[in-house]
């Protein structure tokens, strides 16, 4: 269903011109959407004039925005900041939603007390065949009513939250993106709600692919966040679950190249831990704690994702 003038939802995409066939597929699938109030914010970080051309050829009620070259995580904030909706749908440019998506978004925050202020998504991967969050998992040992961080694959914000939490913060690439934001949403008093009756399908392609890179912003941006959040005393023992994580990382993947990238995140995150340390905001310790219990089950157990056999796929033909 074509967006209506009245606007009620607003979906921010955050993309780049290598992704030009996964995002033609997830704008499809929000066009079939049987919700009408909503608009959509394109944000392209590669300020690709061809991928714009296109965009707005095949989807001319795009809001399309070129950010400069390398932007980063900014251009999620600065689409989260420009959405006229209420309520505002975050999607990787690699996810899917079903038509009903956005009528359950906007009717489960319609329900939901004003101190709700993220709905986190099922993930589905289309390529494992497995939800992120469904039994039999540590999540599960989580409260879903309080949940400590959520899925930039597929979420939903109360827009009115950002005023008091702020965006995400620019200097984070890659990893603890939606941590860093969620800690501060949860600080200013607003809760994270898993709603497992809300599911995007996330393509995931190329999932075997080591990307060594990601080890270093993994380290570097963990030993950042822990700064930026946590009492000093903890932090060597969070340091010392860091290395242990990285570790077994390397074992399962077999991978010294990648023990050596996990290494120089780690070597530069302590070299430019004063920057994190300018940054420190006192956390309430009911959050600090729920966001503790996250990590301990994450250290202790492995994530075991459940096979779906028969799911309706929304992958084109």
């Amino acid at each position: 269903m074509k967006p209506s003038s009245i606007v009620h939802i607003s979906m921010v995409i955050a993309t780049r011109d290598s992704r030009k066939k996964e995002l033609l597929s997830c704008l499809r699938s929000i066009f079939r959407s049987d919700f009408s109030g909503y608009e959509v914010l394109v944000m392209d970080n590669s300020d690709s004039a061809y991928l714009k051309e296109t965009i707005i050829f095949k989807f001319p009620s795009v809001r399309y925005f070129s950010m400069s070259n390398g932007t980063g995580i900014y251009a999620l904030s600065f689409g989260l900041a420009n959405a006229n909706g209420q309520f505002v749908v975050q999607l990787d440019d690699d996810s899917l939603v079903y038509p009903d998506t956005l009528t359950k978004v906007y009717e489960t925050f319609r329900k939901k007390p004003k101190s709700v202020g993220i709905l986190t998504f099922e993930i589905f991967d289309t390529q494992t065949k497995t939800y992120l969050y469904r039994s039999p998992n540590k999540h599960n040992l989580l409260d879903r009513h309080n949940f400590p961080t959520f899925s930039g694959n597929g979420c939903a914000f109360r827009k009115s939250i950002f005023s008091k939490s702020g965006y995400y913060d620019a200097d984070f690439f890659m990893y603890h993106t939606e941590d860093d934001l969620g800690m501060r949403i949860a600080n200013a008093g607003y809760f994270i709600h898993l709603e497992s009756n809300i599911i995007v399908q996330h393509l995931h392609l190329n999932k075997h692919t080591v990307v060594y890179n990601s080890y270093f912003f993994f380290m570097r941006n963990s030993l950042w966040f822990y700064l930026k959040y946590f009492p000093y005393k903890l932090f060597p023992v969070l340091a010392v679950r860091l290395l242990l994580h990285l570790f077994y990382s390397v074992i399962t993947r077999r991978s010294l190249k990648a023990l050596l990238y996990g290494l120089t995140g780690i070597l530069i995150g302590l070299i430019t831990c004063p920057y994190a340390v300018r940054k420190r905001i006192r956390v309430r310790s009911s959050v600090l704690n729920n966001y503790l219990r996250y990590l301990a089950l994450d250290f202790e157990s492995i994530l075991q994702k459940l096979e779906v056999k028969n799911y309706p796929a929304l992958t084109e033909k």
